[in-house]
């Protein structure tokens, strides 16, 4: 069955997000970040999946890391 779902994580911080997508739930997971100082990731999913073909075989966590897409917290400036 196809995953595709965004998750919310909290680190005692603003949320970040990640977007799970993948051809099978039981496949393993490959995570994807943005080397940095981070770009976001969950929008180029589409792109990377046309290209790479990685969901094919695992569950890609595409993830916004703190400060970028819709990770961003525009009061969490000054601890960045």
């Amino acid at each position: 069955m196809p995953v595709e779902k965004l998750e919310r994580f909290d680190f005692g911080g603003p949320p970040q997000w990640a977007l799970v997508r993948g051809q099978r739930a039981d496949s393993p997971v490959l995570v994807w970040i943005q080397a940095g100082p981070g770009l976001p990731m969950i929008h180029d999913a589409p792109e990377v999946e046309r290209r790479l073909h990685l969901e094919e075989q695992f569950r890609v966590v595409y993830w916004d890391q703190r400060g970028t897409g819709k990770s961003f917290d525009s009061g969490d400036r000054e601890t960045l």
